[in-house]
């Protein structure tokens, strides 16, 4: 195997194992960016041989045995977000960088609606629990642009192109 084609695979495990430092430096306040989807929707958007579906299955069940959330509940919104991100590709590959970024705006708005609501029905979750979601979702839309970039410096280093990956 490439070892260029598991760098999104082991940014993800890279960053799931350092969530679950307590007062890790990922974190702003208490308030933790959805790193693991920031890297989904770059590395699947532009590089989709590098995120197979169950790579992202396998980061899924790694971080609910990590975090101790019941098994399966990262897998499926993990997998549910790289299917919205498959279907929008086709209208985002090759746009600017400014329609890219509202895209993972309203992708990872809607994937955050939509766990508010299950946490709520099934979880009997309310409003200010709920508060972490929106401000994490609030510091991951600030975050990309710089993300964007840095993988685009790794993308450059290490010369993975659109054709092998």
């Amino acid at each position: 195997m490439n070892f260029k084609l598991a760098i999104p695979f082991l940014l993800l495990l890279l960053v799931s194992f350092i969530l679950t430092v307590p007062h890790n430096f990922l974190s702003f306040g208490g308030f933790t960016p959805f790193y693991t989807l920031i890297i989904i929707y770059y590395w699947f958007l532009f590089f989709p041989k590098t995120l197979p579906v169950l790579s992202i299955f396998i980061i899924g069940i790694f971080q609910d045995v990590m975090f101790g959330f019941p098994l399966g509940l990262n897998a499926l919104f993990l997998v549910m977000y790289w299917l919205i991100v498959g279907y929008y590709k086709r209208f985002l590959f090759n746009k600017p960088f400014n329609v890219i970024w509202i895209g993972f705006v309203l992708s990872l708005l809607y994937v955050v609606l939509l766990l508010s609501f299950i946490l709520c029905q099934f979880f009997s979750y309310s409003l200010p629990q709920l508060l972490p979601l929106f401000f994490g979702w609030y510091f991951s839309c600030l975050l990309y642009p710089v993300m964007h970039h840095v993988f685009d410096v790794i993308v450059n280093k290490c010369k993975i192109n659109q054709l092998n990956a």
